[in-house]
């Protein structure tokens, strides 16, 4: 469990995630809870459902979650071991939110900001696989050391056309590969893929489902709470 503070000019906004479920003293705070594992209406709080795909990265060698990816999956992360290319990870905000923007302008997504980034503290870490210094993709994870759980919250490639595509499709999934055994020997049990829309009318979701079930895992169902306040609040500021 782990709570994020943000701040809007005066205001204060709690962010908790992985909670089993809200406390009752948060109702007439601004507060989010993530990710709750409770499935049950709390009074006080408005409840949407949440779906999710976990990943046992704490129990399953390093085969076996290599084995549930796809045979896509598996052919170009073999394919991208022979690419001359760079992995690693770290905490630059800057330069993570300066790429991410890029990837989210050309997506039409909403950019990040410092102030966002920053409010993780050291409960978030980006990975990066780059050619010659350039950067390929980047993920950035929210890390729960105390639940075990690392939580994918943003993904982001560099600009792909039809010549490059293929380079890139093959890196990103190597880049995911790079996380699995990463967290996993870190200690983390689970590797939650932030989120699934399940909605087969929307196929640009409906794609980003598929891409991350073809890494295997469990549709998990969870909670997320808003207070009252909290609601309100992010009507007037757009934020969630």
């Amino acid at each position: 469990m782990l709570t994020v503070i943000r701040k809007y000019g005066p205001l204060k906004v709690y962010q908790k995630w992985f909670f089993s479920k809200p406390d009752r003293s948060d109702i007439g705070r601004i507060t989010v809870y993530k990710q709750c594992s409770s499935l049950e209406d709390i009074p006080g709080f408005l409840r949407k459902d949440f779906f999710t795909l976990h990943i046992d990265i704490g129990t399953k060698t390093s085969d076996e979650l290599f084995n549930d990816f796809s045979k896509t999956n598996q052919t170009k992360i073999k394919k991208s071991f022979k690419d001359s290319v760079t992995i690693y990870n770290n905490i630059d905000f800057l330069d993570f939110m300066s790429f991410f923007n890029t990837f989210a302008q050309f997506k039409k997504l909403m950019p990040l900001t410092i102030k966002e980034l920053t409010s993780y503290k050291e409960h978030i870490r980006f990975t990066w696989i780059a050619n010659e210094g350039e950067p390929i993709a980047a993920h950035g994870y929210l890390l729960d050391a105390d639940n075990g759980i690392v939580r994918l919250l943003y993904s982001a490639t560099m600009v792909r056309d039809n010549e490059n595509y293929e380079f890139i499709s093959r890196s990103n999934r190597r880049l995911h590969w790079y996380d699995f055994e990463l967290f996993k020997n870190e200690g983390y049990r689970t590797l939650d893929m932030g989120g699934l829309a399940l909605n087969p009318k929307d196929k640009e979701t409906e794609g980003i489902d598929f891409f991350k079930k073809s890494f295997g895992g469990t549709i998990v169902k969870q909670s997320h709470y808003e207070s009252w306040p909290a609601y309100f609040i992010k009507k007037i500021v757009h934020k969630d």
